[in-house]
C-alpha cells in the first residue's frame, strides 16, 4: 500500500471551497488534471458513479477511468472516493480523501489523502537524459549538459526563452561542458565555495570533508572564470558553501571579480531576480 499526503491553503472558507470541488459540472475549468468527468447517476451519494478522463502529463491522457463516491460527508466538508476500475493502469486500487478543514483570517486548508495498491511499473516511463535536447514548445528550449561533481552524475540545464536565456550549474566543479552550455546565456546561476572559509567546516569534522568539497564543487575564483569564458550576462551566486552570516558579500564576490567583468549576484534564499 503506498500513501500520498498533500495538503494547499485556500484564501476562502471551508463552505465555499466545497461547493467548488463537489460541484462536477465545472470542474474542468478549473483543474486542468481532469479534462472530462461525467456523473453516471442523477445525484453525489455514496455509491455514485463517475466517468473521468486524467491528463497525467500534457502527452499523457487516460481515457475513461471510473471511482465510486464512498464517503460524502457534508458536514465536515469531506469526500471519498474509490478507484474501481483503472484502464491504462492495470492492478491500481485506490481511494482517496479530500477534507476542506477551516484556517486562520477565515482561510481553508484543502487536504488530499491518496492510498493505492498494485504495481507501479505501468505508471513510470523514464526518458534517459544525456548531453544535449530535453525538450522543446513554443515557450522554452531546454539543453542539458553533464558536469563534474566527482563521484556523483550532476547534470547543469539550459532554459532558452523567447528573449531571455538562463542556465544553472547544478553541483560541478570548474566544468568545461558547463561553459559550453552558458555560452552567451543571459544569466548564470552556478554554485560557489569561499575556499578561505572551508576550515570554519572541516576543523573536527569528517576527515575527508574537505578533500570532498575541493574535488566536488567550484571556488569562487574558478567560478568567475566560468562566467568570463562563457561571456554570460549576469553571474548569480548560489548553494554558498560554508554557508553563515559572517560572510559578506563583498567576500564572495571578491575572488569572482578577479576573473569576470560583469554583474555579480549573491543569491540569497527568498530572493527573486
Amino acid at each position: 500500500m503506498y500513501r500520498i499526503d498533500s495538503e494547499i491553503l485556500i484564501g476562502a472558507p471551508p463552505a465555499a471551497v466545497w461547493r467548488v470541488i463537489t460541484d462536477l459540472d465545472r470542474y474542468p475549468a478549473w483543474n486542468r488534471f481532469t479534462p472530462r468527468i461525467t456523473l453516471a447517476t442523477r445525484d453525489l451519494a455514496v455509491g455514485a458513479e463517475l466517468d473521468l478522463d486524467c491528463q497525467m502529463t500534457p502527452r499523457k491522457l487516460l481515457r475513461d477511468e471510473h471511482e465510486v463516491i464512498l464517503a460524502l460527508e457534508p458536514e465536515r466538508f469531506a469526500l471519498c472516493m474509490g478507484t474501481s476500475r483503472t484502464r491504462g493502469r492495470p492492478g491500481i486500487v485506490s481511494y482517496r480523501w479530500q477534507i476542506c478543514e477551516g484556517a486562520s483570517a477565515g482561510r481553508t486548508r484543502f487536504l488530499n489523502h491518496e492510498e493505492f495498491q498494485g504495481p507501479l511499473a505501468p505508471l513510470v516511463h523514464t526518458h534517459e537524459i544525456v548531453n544535449g535536447p530535453v525538450m522543446a514548445d513554443g515557450k522554452v528550449r531546454v539543453r542539458c549538459a553533464r558536469v563534474d561533481h566527482y563521484h556523483a552524475v550532476d547534470y547543469a540545464y539550459r532554459f532558452d526563452t523567447p528573449d531571455r536565456s538562463f542556465v544553472f550549474s547544478g553541483d560541478t566543479r570548474r566544468s568545461d561542458a558547463l561553459i559550453d552550455l552558458a555560452r552567451g546565456a543571459d544569466v548564470l546561476v552556478h554554485e560557489a565555495m569561499l575556499e578561505s572559509a572551508l576550515r570554519t567546516i572541516t576543523d573536527g569534522n569528517a576527515p575527508r570533508l574537505m578533500d570532498h568539497l575541493l574535488r566536488s564543487h567550484s571556488t569562487t575564483e574558478e567560478v568567475g572564470r566560468v562566467a568570463e569564458a562563457a561571456g554570460v550576462g549576469t553571474l548569480v551566486l548560489s548553494h554558498l558553501v560554508p554557508a553563515g552570516p559572517n560572510l559578506t558579500d563583498e567576500m564572495w564576490i571578491e575572488g569572482v571579480r578577479r576573473h569576470y567583468r560583469g554583474r555579480i549576484i549573491v543569491g540569497r534564499d527568498g530572493m527573486e531576480i
